[in-house]
C-alpha cells in the first residue's frame, strides 16, 4: 500500500491473525517468529514432510506418524 506521491514506495502487507498458534500434538510448538509473524502453513507442511520422509526412509507405516 502506497502512502501517496510520485516518489512513494509500494509496500505489501499480509493479514494474519494476531495470536501465535501453539500445538502440543506437534513437533513444532510455536508457529511465530520473534516479531510475531505467523508461519503456520509453511511450518506445518515442513513438519508433515519431515515426518513422512522419516517414516518412508525407515520403512515404517504411516500410522506411526503420531509416535514421532
Amino acid at each position: 500500500m502506497g502512502t501517496g506521491g510520485a516518489s512513494s514506495v509500494f509496500q505489501a502487507n499480509a493479514q494474519v491473525s494476531g495470536a501465535c498458534v501453539s500445538s502440543s500434538n506437534s513437533i513444532i510448538q510455536n508457529y511465530c517468529d520473534a516479531s510475531g509473524a505467523l508461519y503456520l502453513t509453511d511450518l506445518a507442511q515442513l513438519e508433515s514432510d519431515a515426518v513422512n520422509g522419516y517414516l518412508a526412509e525407515h520403512n515404517l507405516p504411516a500410522s506411526d506418524a503420531s509416535v514421532i
